[in-house]
């Protein structure tokens, strides 16, 4: 408990972790509750996270300092296992995939099921750097003027399939990356002004401008206890898009199409 730094992992294979437990603010900022790491030339691979729990301090209401954060994976870190990992009041990000390190590869192979991620001071789940993941009913909810999952320009080849995405701070969801296909999520009631948002603002599933490759289908996003400021947007500059399937009852506007690619494809949604 109240760990002046986390655990470090780096190097490692066939590693499994089961009933872990990490509690209080971590008293080194800049730090993490736990660090899984690669060498700059060499891979990483095969290791499972079961059954683990982290808590913080972040501010539940007021405006939260940003300070550490929950799980990074950093490197060229392959098979990652996450199951059932539950993130509460983390200082920054609870699940931060990227590449500081400059290793010759990006984390790849992860996989998430069933974590869980509540009033994080920043992105719930952010893939700054990464390709190939998995990550299945899942429930990321209550970010600080944040999304639940953020999606950088260094994703790629990501699915998300179930789970909620609620009652964020900004979007639910943001994608900057490249081949993204997400179905049978939730993701209403975000923008939401208790976490730091602009009243009807903010949209279930954000399609950034970069984005490219990128499937929203038979999704619930919306209604809500708060109205969001679109159930979809799809910024100018994205492009091989669908959206198709998807309940948008409740937001300001259902399908915010500013898209002027002929790459996409629109249809059968409601609201």
């Amino acid at each position: 408990n109240d760990p002046f730094e986390g655990m470090y992992i780096t190097s490692y294979n066939n590693i499994l972790m089961n009933y872990i437990t990490i509690q209080g603010p971590i008293r080194l900022d800049g730090s993490q509750r736990l660090l899984i790491s690669s060498d700059l030339h060499s891979t990483s691979d095969v290791i499972t996270i079961k059954n683990m729990a982290m808590g913080g301090s972040a501010a539940m209401s007021g405006t939260p300092t940003v300070r550490s954060h929950g799980i990074i994976v950093d490197g060229w870190c392959n098979t990652v296992t996450f199951n059932k990992i539950y993130a509460t009041r983390i200082e920054g990000h609870g699940y931060w995939f990227r590449n500081l390190i400059g290793a010759d590869n990006v984390p790849g192979y992860i996989t998430m099921y069933g974590c869980e991620s509540d009033y994080t001071a920043d992105a719930a789940v952010y893939i700054e750097h990464g390709s190939g993941f998995r990550i299945t009913d899942s429930q990321m909810e209550d970010c600080w003027s944040a999304q639940a999952i953020h999606i950088g320009t260094g994703g790629s080849n990501i699915n998300i399939c179930g789970g909620q995405y609620n009652d964020n701070g900004s979007d639910g969801i943001y994608i900057e990356g490249d081949r993204v296909n997400i179905s049978n999520i939730s993701a209403y009631s975000n923008a939401n002004p208790n976490r730091g948002a602009v009243t009807n603002e903010g949209s279930g599933v954000l399609i950034g401008a970069t984005a490219t490759h990128v499937t929203v289908a038979n999704c619930l996003l919306g209604p809500g206890s708060v109205q969001q400021g679109r159930g979809c947007s799809i910024m100018d500059g994205a492009s091989w898009v669908i959206v198709t399937g998807n309940d948008c009852e409740g937001n300001l506007i259902g399908i915010n199409d500013l898209s002027t690619t002929d790459h996409k494809m629109v249809n059968n949604n409601i609201y």
